[in-house]
């Protein structure tokens, strides 16, 4: 009940096909929030902005892309008087490879890595992912 919230984001997305030789795409968003706490937490209202880019290109027979991304979030108020208000900020990685396997068929392959640090330690962290994802079309 105390997460309910009221959000307003903001995203600008932009797709450009073929912008350099060899790229077949290249994406990037710029992404606004302010987030209200609809049960008077302050300390669960924040404002964040967000900006991700991706560049694809087709390489050995296979579809690939990588991108960063930044982010950063600032909280209204604190949880404890003894206690900075909490700012976090974070970026990541994301490298991907497709290929695929019939015209119904695809396989990915898919590596992240996201790090975050907060002026509250208890959300300071690392993440790091791999995938591997079929896909069928009907």
């Amino acid at each position: 009940m105390d997460l309910d919230a009221s959000s307003l984001p903001v995203v600008l997305q932009r797709h450009l096909i073929k912008p350099l030789a060899a790229t077949e795409a290249l994406a990037f968003s710029p992404y606004l929030t302010r987030e209200r706490n609809d049960r008077g937490f302050n300390e669960l209202s924040y404002r964040s902005a967000m900006l991700s880019a991706s560049l694809q290109w087709r390489w050995m027979n296979l579809d690939w892309s990588a991108g960063p991304a930044w982010q950063s979030v600032h909280f209204d108020d604190t949880a404890f008087a003894q206690d900075p208000v909490r700012i976090d900020r974070s970026r990541s990685f994301e490298l991907a490879v497709e290929h695929r396997l019939s015209t119904r068929h695809t396989v990915r392959v898919e590596y992240s890595h996201m790090r975050n640090v907060s002026t509250t330690p208890l959300y300071d962290n690392q993440y790091q992912q791999l995938a591997v994802k079929l896909h069928s079309a009907r």
